[in-house]
């Protein structure tokens, strides 16, 4: 109505709604990260953990990401090193190594990603964990447990974290003690008494060998 449409039609005025008009959907791309596994790598109080990144476009054209990754594991954990695989989409090179409580980037500068797809990435950490370490368990806080956040910038920003719970490990003590302070030579009846501690907050698995010498 009214001046806009006598412009468009001067010929027809006030009938702009039998103009065809095209709408172009925006993109919209949001990331969800989940925690999939923790697993033993079979060298004593080292493990495997396993996160799944996906990347979905809901929208209606193509957008562009950058996805980086930021583990937040409680203290006592130590990482040892990462390795990342993608589906669809692409890795950074070269991948930092992680460090806790700092992001690095895993996937290429703006990755494109066309309406209605979506990339996935899977992300296996290996650490190693100390003897009585605190916080092990999930709060949904980072420094707990085995935190991690997945965060997205380009077209869309987003992000999303995932957590499991952090294993705990035996720690042995072992001490040992005389029957007496002094003994006599040829003694019969002088000994020691070995005594082995778990200090730590799991069983121990196998065969404890203990020699004195």
């Amino acid at each position: 109505p009214g001046k806009s449409c006598m412009e468009l039609d001067p010929n027809d005025p006030g009938h702009c709604a039998t103009r065809m008009t095209t709408v172009f959907a925006l993109a919209d791309m949001v990331v969800q990260k989940t925690a999939t596994a923790l697993n033993p790598t079979g060298v004593p109080g080292e493990y495997q953990a396993l996160y799944t990144i996906e990347v979905n476009n809901l929208g209606g054209s193509e957008g562009a990401y950058t996805l980086s990754d930021m583990p937040e594991f409680a203290s006592g954990a130590t990482l040892l090193g990462w390795t990342v695989q993608t589906t669809g989409g692409a890795l950074a090179a070269p991948m930092a190594a992680p460090v806790n409580g700092t992001a690095a980037q895993i996937s290429a500068s703006d990755v494109i990603l066309p309406a209605g797809t979506k990339h996935s990435y899977e992300v296996t950490l290996s650490f190693s964990v100390s003897a009585g370490m605190a916080n092990a368990a999930c709060t949904g806080a980072a420094g707990n447990g085995a935190f991690n956040t997945a965060s997205m910038v380009g077209t869309s920003v987003g992000a999303s974290s995932a957590c499991t719970a952090l294993p705990g490990v035996p720690s042995l003590a072992l001490s040992k003690q005389s029957s007496a302070k002094s003994w006599s030579v040829d003694q019969a009846d002088a000994s020691y008494t070995l005594t082995v501690r778990n200090l730590g907050t799991v069983p121990t698995s196998g065969t404890i060998t203990v020699v004195d010498e």
